[in-house]
């Protein structure tokens, strides 16, 4: 259809750069879409139960490059231990030919990785199946993770109604000083929790000079929780150089009247950033800043923090108990701060007090509180005109704040609404900020400054949103109906361009949207056979993908 493709010559150039940066990030989510083996694949299951492989490198003659494939099927739960890859070559455990369930586990009972060096679970196993591993109606814990976990990866797994916690590593080992006595290199990804208790739960609520269960390097990132009765979202205890980002949570604490929750709550150092938080109960980000052999360094960036039930935002707190003298080996320090660029609002303060941040005892560490953009807090209370909403202080010294913006309504920022929190023209916030060597972009990964001065808040105005690789807008319902001339897209919002990407990583169709409709033609010659990706870019500029099983024509 001629209003589907590309147009004349002109109109093909202008936007020549945009369509080659939608095929590299199709292809590239294409070629991620599956785990790479380079060894043999070794099946088990099919007959339901629980897998038991304590010593599944021994058991299952597998090594390093090797994948162990569970077969579709539904389960009681898992063991797999004592598994070595290396850091070419993993040891993957991926679900084989459909989704594999784990359900039904007895009140007491979980799955299990026990001693997983250098390995990777991940529901990535079977085209077209974005979750492969499927827990779910568990009255207790899904999985447990336990021993040496160094490098090990959880990603592409589905949680729901967990009663007790998701995913809790249990570490317990004692940190000497030597690598060997601590977890380094941990990653969760790809995970989506619903109704369920804390996704990630790290180590003992206990003192951190203790060292006990030291983690270090953990990346946290792309995943989604919701609805959830508690309060936390992840919770992570004498974990240091922590990563967080562009994870999705909401709707958290919902049966809470009383407790003081962390959506997420960093018990060590660590970055905090392009996370999406929104109707919580509690701080969105609680710091109990601490550094381990060294001043720890807490920064917390370019998220979206929308819609407490109580408490400010963000947290900042160095506890006594956290800390040794420095004469030990090793010894656990004060943290500085820094909060930069975070867009907050719509908080209440209940029987407290709510502003954007939290500032209690430091113990001599510095904080920064910069370029961050507020509305609405404290919203269960009257606007006082004299109170300061950036900031609570419970601390002899005051941050070091620098342009950050307050008004009682986000129209007053120029805000376009309180979910996605983009600038709208003429915005106060716009080009009004610092530039700060830590923040280099916006939410959404359009560069800094767009302008002639970076925005204040966690995103920077962009008239039509810049394509991008990370996304966090939920998705939305597709629906595709074959026809006699081809195949209609059917989507809940308008769509701005549509692409298809072959399993080699070849484009097979790629067409734009002139009127930006939410219905669109595919014509039969351009359809392909077989599974292909279907990718959507919305005129917001979120990229949605779908893996497509094309009947034969």
């Amino acid at each position: 259809m001629a209003s589907n493709d590309f147009g004349s010559p002109s109109h093909r150039s202008c936007h020549t750069g945009r369509t080659r940066r939608i095929l590299t990030i199709l292809a590239g989510s294409l070629a991620m879409a599956a785990p790479v083996s380079w060894g043999k694949t070794v099946l088990v299951g099919g007959a339901g139960g629980s897998l038991e492989y304590p010593d599944a490198q021994t058991a299952l003659q597998v090594g390093p490059g090797d994948t162990i494939g569970v077969r579709a099927g539904t389960y009681t739960g898992f063991h797999f231990g004592k598994l070595r890859g290396t850091a070419q070559a993993k040891i993957l455990i991926v679900n084989h030919g459909g989704v594999v369930e784990i359900t039904g586990s007895c009140s007491s009972c979980s799955s299990h990785l026990t001693d997983a060096v250098q390995a990777r679970l991940s529901g990535t196993g079977q085209a077209g199946v974005e979750y492969g591993f499927w827990f779910h109606d568990i009255p207790y814990r899904a999985l447990q993770l336990n021993g040496n976990l160094d490098s090990t990866s959880i990603d592409h797994c589905r949680f729901e109604n967990v009663k007790d916690l998701v995913v809790r590593i249990n570490a317990n080992r004692k940190y000497d000083g030597t690598p060997a006595t601590m977890i380094q290199g941990m990653k969760f990804s790809h995970l989506f929790v619903k109704n369920s208790s804390a996704a990630i739960d790290w180590g003992d609520y206990n003192a951190a000079s203790d060292l006990v269960g030291v983690g270090r390097d953990i990346e946290i990132f792309d995943n989604i929780v919701d609805s959830s009765q508690q309060g936390t979202g992840f919770r992570l205890n004498k974990v240091f150089d922590a990563n967080i980002h562009h994870n999705t949570i909401t709707r958290m604490g919902l049966g809470l009247t009383s407790t003081h929750p962390g959506t997420i709550m960093l018990r060590g150092d660590g970055r905090v950033h392009h996370n999406h938080i929104r109707d919580v109960w509690g701080v969105c980000s609680r710091n109990f800043g601490c550094g381990l052999n060294r001043t720890g360094k807490v920064d917390v960036y370019n998220n979206l923090f929308v819609g407490s039930r109580k408490y400010s935002a963000i947290e900042a707190n160095s506890l006594f108990s956290d800390t040794t003298t420095r004469s030990n080996s090793p010894f656990v320090a004060n943290a500085d701060y820094r909060f930069y660029n975070n867009t907050i609002g719509n908080q209440q303060a209940a029987d407290f007090t709510a502003a954007m941040v939290d500032v209690y005892t430091l113990l001599g560490g510095r904080c920064e509180i910069k370029n961050n953009l507020g509305f609405h807090i404290a919203m269960d209370k009257p606007y006082n005109p004299n109170a300061n909403y950036v900031y609570s202080l419970q601390n002899p010294n005051p941050p070091d704040t620098a342009r950050n913006l307050y008004r009682p309504h986000h129209a007053d920022l120029g805000l376009e609404d309180t979910l996605q929190l983009r600038l709208l023209s003429g915005s106060v916030a716009i080009d009004k900020g610092l530039e700060l060597d830590l923040v280099t972009d916006d939410f959404s990964g359009i560069a800094r400054p767009k302008g002639s001065a970076t925005d204040i808040g966690a995103r920077e105005f962009e008239p039509l949103s810049q394509i991008g690789a990370r996304r966090t807008a939920p998705r939305e319902p597709l629906f595709l109906v074959r026809t006699s001339e081809g195949l209609r897209v059917e989507s809940s919002s308008p769509m701005r361009a549509v692409g298809i990407i072959q399993p080699d990583g070849r484009t097979r169709w790629l067409a734009k949207s002139s009127d930006l409709s939410p219905t669109l033609e595919i014509p039969l010659e351009h359809l392909p056979t077989g599974w292909s990706l279907l990718a959507i870019e919305t005129p917001q500029g979120t990229l949605h993908r779908s893996f497509v099983n094309f009947p034969p024509r």
